[in-house]
């Protein structure tokens, strides 16, 4: 029966751990659409001529970024689609809802209204693509800020950190500090071996991320370490998504043994009766 029993809470587990309710779908679409953004500007920053021409005319020098940031938006830009393709598109179950706010369709929305009057601006000759790129980046720095309020607030709504892999925060923390180091050292390279804080602000989107990359980062583990440390993982959900296994009332006809309520209480046993039992016993082990 206990055999049943733990064959029964393993299967239930197992299906659970087939779960992905830890993380906020609003959080992985204003994640994919920042990275999309940042991905543009990276890019046109670092292989668009005419981008790098213009920032030289108004910074006096170039964009302090490389390839390697590129990479790393559109590495961040596939894990974002692939992580979204397990809730809509595999075989994982989520119990929680899977709707975009209205929050973040208006975001959308917005955004896609910003982009689309500013290339008419570009096309007309009114804005430089330029600045296009630095709003992008902004818009990115700006949806960094907004993402990380859904999943907040979804830990804090669960009561739990659990299904929310702190591994990603503790390796976007370490990206954000390399980042932030790389973002100096290049600054320090272009200028003879000093730092040149204007040239350094000039960079305000990788700035910017990074700053609150920081500042996310750490309110998450301050939610896993602390405030929902001792909160049991699957607990919350275990007991919304699954009955609770009950005991079957069928046992075996051999085990069947009723018990018969006592008609009277316990009497002590007299002298003659103990020693007429224990003679018994004496003749049965001689036999």
């Amino acid at each position: 029966m206990e055999d049943k029993m733990n064959n029964s809470e393993n299967h239930q587990v197992s299906k659970l751990s087939s779960k992905i309710n830890g993380i906020s779908v609003d959080f992985l679409f204003l994640n994919t659409l920042g990275y999309c953004a940042y991905l543009t500007s990276l890019s046109l920053q670092v292989y668009n001529n005419n981008v790098r021409d213009e920032f030289h005319q108004k910074y006096d020098h170039y964009p302090l970024l490389s390839y390697i940031d590129v990479i790393y938006a559109a590495h961040g830009l596939i894990l974002n689609l692939v992580t979204i393709s397990q809730i809509f598109c595999s075989g994982y179950k989520r119990t929680v809802s899977k709707r975009v706010s209205f929050f973040t369709k208006c975001f959308y929305c917005f955004f896609l209204v910003i982009v689309g009057f500013q290339l008419l601006l570009i096309r007309s000759r009114k804005l430089l693509l330029l600045e296009l790129v630095i709003n992008l980046s902004y818009i990115k720095v700006l949806i960094s800020f907004l993402k990380y309020l859904p999943q907040l607030m979804h830990n804090y709504k669960r009561k739990s950190c659990s299904g929310f892999s702190i591994t990603q925060i503790w390796l976007d923390l370490c990206g954000g500090t390399f980042a932030l180091a790389q973002l100096f050292l290049d600054n320090i390279v272009e200028n003879d071996s000093k730092l040149n804080l204007e040239e350094l602000l000039n960079n305000k989107g990788k700035l910017g991320l990074s700053l609150v990359t920081f500042f996310f980062d750490s309110a998450f583990l301050i939610q896993y370490y602390i405030i929902y440390k001792n909160s049991a993982p699957f607990v919350q959900d275990f007991k919304t998504s699954f009955p609770q296994p009950q005991i079957s009332q069928s046992l075996d006809s051999q085990s069947q043994i009723p018990l018969q309520p006592l008609s009277s209480p316990l009497l002590p046993l007299s002298s003659s009766s103990v020693s007429s039992s224990l003679s018994h016993s004496k003749q049965h082990q001689l036999v």
